[in-house]
């Protein structure tokens, strides 16, 4: 019998880098969008800073950041997934020791509290159905396993 292995395109016959690009931003838009809010972050943060890379400029820096800006961020873009590592340094510089900690902690259960509503609310239905139209699914956990996952993932 003969092998019939499917043979990928041609270099020719397949899209473009813009052509995928553009493509991506047409099914994707909110990525695009929290992308360029990053960069566009990255940017300021460059900007505030200037040529001056040294640990005094930038808390220096960190001191001068808006408390508003700085606890939007902190509320919002760790829920879609910017590291929160970044947000507890720079509010431990802008607020001090009592302070940072106590916005942390604060902040922390609110992104445990949100996370856990997302998880077990109206978005797990349709995060299981968009999973099972793609072919995917949601793998159950043992129920000797959970503290264990919980540990490892929620670390």
């Amino acid at each position: 019998m003969k092998d019939e292995r499917q043979i990928p395109p041609r270099r020719a016959d397949r899209p473009g880098l813009l052509r995928r690009a553009a493509s991506g931003v047409r099914k994707n838009p909110v990525k695009v969008l929290t992308g360029l809010v990053i960069a566009g972050l990255l940017g300021w943060l460059a900007y505030l800073v200037g040529e001056g890379w040294d640990t005094d400029e930038l808390i220096a820096v960190g001191k001068r950041l808006p408390a508003w800006a700085l606890a939007g961020g902190f509320v919002v873009l760790p829920l879609l997934g910017v590291p929160i590592s970044l947000f507890l340094v720079v509010i431990g510089i802008r607020f001090g020791f009592a302070g940072g900690m106590l916005l942390a902690g604060l902040g922390i259960l609110f992104h445990n509290f949100v996370a856990y509503r997302l998880a077990h609310g109206l978005f797990r239905d349709r995060v299981r159905r968009w999973l099972e139209s793609k072919g995917y699914a949601i793998p159950p956990v043992p129920e000797k396993h959970r503290v264990w996952f919980t540990a490892v993932f929620a670390a």
